[in-house]
């Protein structure tokens, strides 16, 4: 994904170098691992749940920046033209775009960046390149069979059995 700053043109990509970037893998890990955890987590009341989400919400902008960050490095790290070698350069990179774009979806907040990046993300294949997308699939399937096999238990204890 292309965007402009100063007349510069800048690209946000989620491919190897993010892949290895382990805040940024940790940042998604905590977003969605958070929100996939409150929904699925039935043993914590539902305040706990809402709390453990707000943490992670607190968390927005420090887990944004790792990401935008992770996203300039392939094309503008080290090993692309050199023009962000560090965090503080992405920081300072996006306070300049959200100061000339504030309409811009990335602009308007902590969650639009965040949001922006993961469809990125999505489309640059990070998901299936760092494992998570496998990790979430296997997930998905315990959670299903789990729920599959607590239906069926309580179907049989609902039914009489002969001898009634």
């Amino acid at each position: 994904m292309k965007f402009v700053v100063d007349e510069k043109e800048y690209t946000l990509e989620y491919t190897f170098e993010a892949a290895e970037n382990q805040k940024c893998v940790d940042a998604m890990t905590d977003i969605f691992g958070g929100a996939m955890m409150t929904k699925i987590d039935e043993s914590k009341s539902e305040s706990l749940q809402i709390r453990d989400f707000l943490m992670t919400i607190s968390d927005l902008p420090r887990m944004a920046m790792d990401m935008f960050y992770a996203g300039l490095l392939e094309h503008h790290g080290e090993d692309g033209d050199g023009k962000i070698i560090d965090r503080r350069d992405a920081k300072r990179l996006y306070k300049q775009f959200c100061q000339e774009n504030p309409e811009d979806a990335m602009a308007a907040s902590y969650y639009g960046l965040v949001t922006v990046i993961s469809n990125q993300m999505e489309e640059d294949g990070f998901f299936k390149r760092t494992g998570m997308a496998d990790i979430l699939e296997s997930m998905g399937s315990v959670v299903k069979e789990s729920a599959k096999n607590q239906k069926e238990t309580a179907e049989k204890d609902e039914k009489p059995s002969p001898a009634e």
